[in-house]
């Protein structure tokens, strides 16, 4: 049962019935079966009932737009970081996402994923076919009726496709988007991007039940692009350790690749072309080959040459640029295909994940997605080190694009991100939810791994960033982590979050007017795992020395490596890839390795300076077990391999 109230301008929905997490336990360790073969049948899909459905339990908060005497009108929050310029150009070009209401789909694609990733289901690792996904996530045609009716009213239904994951597809001018819309769409800027908004849409009520949203219109993209993941050294300093030998890896050490297959057990390489992976370049990044080859030459010289498949606008012969474009998909292109060769890498150079094309409006993010899900062949594993505070994310669209994400999971398909660098405070607090607290969307979904960030090669320790500025400036970061304030912690996370509530949340900190979940709340624990996020050397630019970065940037795509090998593991056995990792990591008894030392205090001052020790020193510590800094711990590859092997799936 569930009820409405205005707050700040968007409605929001409260449940007025607990949920009730105890339909799903995970109680010990478990057996576990494999079969080889899944046929989507009704009786196969009752099998599924015996576990959870996330679904019906997001079923108390999936929101519609507010419905008035003037149609279902859906306003804009305030926008912090954004400055209207001047009334959009009626001749601009925006392709419309309109995704469709699942209603009962929904929740039976978070069933069928549940399924197919439970270690303990008859159908583990039973992924499904494009057409498969397509046929279980099809809107309803009684939806997809209203809709077209809609858009062929205003002359637009023959420039609208309906896509995957029921998300319609509508290319038009800005002047017939505000007629569509009943919108006024303006030209926004931070100083850094130019983005075309509207503050407000208004549609007509028979459109109320069919839509959960329609993008871009009037979320905006993170401000001043973000603060960067990347933390550079002065150059002087980064040539001084460029330099430095690279036969040990010590505390003060490069983390390259020798260090990490050392540090994390990596004893398999995977054969040529027998899995891929993706990376996805975000804020129309430019993609480097030379930059990529004096990195492979550096540190990685028998995978010299190797390069990526690039879709979009990356171009792989590229030289030199600005240095905001390039460090952040330098850096993950690098750490992966510097871990992961000889598998082969694809990029997909889109955009920001949700801001804007060159040229044409559109949310790049959902259309990659929807490539993920519809696409007959797919990468095994994509890295993204873009995210966006979760107050930021319209409550709808996150609960869909998570949705969507559960979709490209049942292809197979591992999706990992960054926690982010700022420990629990995500970025400048806004909103209805962040004073203080703040996650980051997609972290924050259920049917993705978060990444965190640990330091120290000889020890690893949470990455945790200094109070001091200086220490600051030399790519020190705090692993981003928390709690959500949209998803509820996931059966196989809940008993772990809620004990690290109970146990070491400070009784100040549980304040819901400070960002943290309602009291009583167990809700999503962010992140799941964590690897080395600082000292990655990077070629940028076409410098001829590597500048050492750190964040949860480099912790992904290092995970996302580790399960590129994994998966060639399996494949080289006749056996699946992992697909989505969570249920199957929260079960282990052996193959990661618990970090116990550290915490993600953000230091946003500097306590020689005036500001309080409470100030400088907000966030969670690390304990044994889940923390929301360190999650589950880092990896041993040797030991996850056991894992596979002893299990047979």
């Amino acid at each position: 049962m569930t009820k409405r109230t205005n707050h700040g301008g968007r409605w929001q929905w409260l449940a007025t019935t607990p949920l009730q997490h105890h339909q799903y336990p995970y109680h010990g360790k478990l057996d576990y079966f494999c079969f080889t073969s899944w046929t989507p049948a009704s009786s196969k899909l009752r099998a599924a009932e015996m576990f959870l459905s996330l679904g019906q339990l997001f079923a108390f908060c999936i929101p519609v737009l507010q419905v008035s005497a003037a149609g279902i009108v859906q306003r804009a929050s305030p926008q912090h970081g954004f400055e209207k310029r001047s009334p959009a150009p009626p001749d601009g070009l925006i392709k419309l996402h309109i995704a469709l209401r699942q209603h009962d789909r929904g929740a039976e694609v978070e069933k069928r994923l549940l399924y197919s990733s439970d270690p303990r289901s008859p159908g583990f690792r039973q992924h499904l076919s494009a057409r498969e996904v397509a046929e279980l996530s099809k809107p309803s045609d009684e939806c997809v009726q209203v809709v077209e009716a809609w858009l062929e009213e205003h002359g637009l239904l023959k420039h609208a496709v309906l896509g995957s994951g029921g998300i319609f597809e509508v290319d038009a001018k800005v002047e017939e988007v505000e007629r569509l819309l009943n919108a006024t769409y303006s030209t926004w800027t931070d100083g850094t991007q130019q983005v075309l908004r509207t503050e407000e849409i208004s549609l007509p009520e028979r459109l109320a039940g069919h839509i959960d949203f329609i993008t871009p219109t009037i979320m905006f993209p993170r401000a001043k692009a973000r603060e960067k993941a990347s933390r550079t050294i002065p150059l002087s300093e980064g040539q001084k350790i460029a330099r430095r030998a690279t036969s040990s890896c010590g505390p003060e050490d490069d983390t390259t690749p020798r260090c990490i297959q050392k540090l994390y057990n990596i004893t398999h390489t995977p054969a040529p072309n027998r899995t891929t992976f993706a990376v996805y370049a975000t804020e129309a990044a430019v993609f480097s080959n030379i930059d990529l080859q004096n990195y492979l030459h550096a540190y990685r010289p028998e995978a010299a040459g190797a390069t990526y498949t690039v879709i979009g606008s990356g171009d792989p012969a590229s030289g030199p640029g600005g240095i905001e474009s390039k460090f952040e998909t330098a850096l993950d292109t690098q750490v992966l295909l510097g871990l992961a060769w000889p598998a082969r890498g694809i990029l997909y150079n889109l955009g920001g994940v949700f801001g804007p094309d060159v040229g044409k409006e559109y949310d790049p993010f959902v259309k990659f997605l929807q490539e993920l899900v519809a696409n007959e062949t797919v990468p095994s594993v994509v890295s993204f080190s873009e995210s966006q505070p979760e107050n930021r994310v319209e409550r709808d669209y996150a609960l869909r694009v998570c949705n969507l994400m559960a979709q490209v999971g049942m292809r197979g398909v591992t999706l990992l991100f960054s926690s982010g660098n700022n420990g629990p405070n995500g970025d400048t607090p806004s909103g209805p939810h962040a004073k203080i607290f703040e996650p980051e969307f997609p972290a924050s979904c259920l049917w993705i791994t978060a990444v965190g960030g640990t330091t120290n090669l000889s020890h690893e320790q949470a990455a945790t960033q200094s109070t001091i500025p200086f220490l600051s400036s030399l790519g020190y970061t705090a692993s981003g982590g928390g709690f959500s304030n949209l998803f509820p912690a996931p059966a196989w996370q809940y008993p772990s979050v809620q004990e690290y509530i109970t146990r070491h949340v400070p009784q100040e900190y549980q304040d819901p007017s400070l960002g943290f979940p309602a009291l009583g709340a167990v809700n999503r624990g962010i992140p799941d795992v964590s690897a080395l996020s600082t000292q990655w050397p990077t070629y940028s630019n076409a410098a001829p020395v590597a500048i050492p970065i750190g964040g949860t940037s480099s912790a992904t795509p290092t995970w996302a490596a580790l399960v590129v090998i994994l998966n060639d593991y399996q494949l080289s056995r006749n056996r699946s890839t992992l697909g989505f990792l969570n249920p199957w990591l929260y079960s282990l008894d052996a193959g990661l390795k618990d970090i116990v030392l550290g915490g993600n205090n953000v230091g946003k001052c500097d306590v020689l300076r005036g500001c309080t020790l409470t100030e400088a020193l907000l966030g969670y510590n690390v304990t044994r077990g889940w923390d929301p800094v360190t999650g589950l711990g880092s990896p041993n590859l040797g030991l996850l391999m056991a894992e596979l092997d002893r299990r047979g799936c």
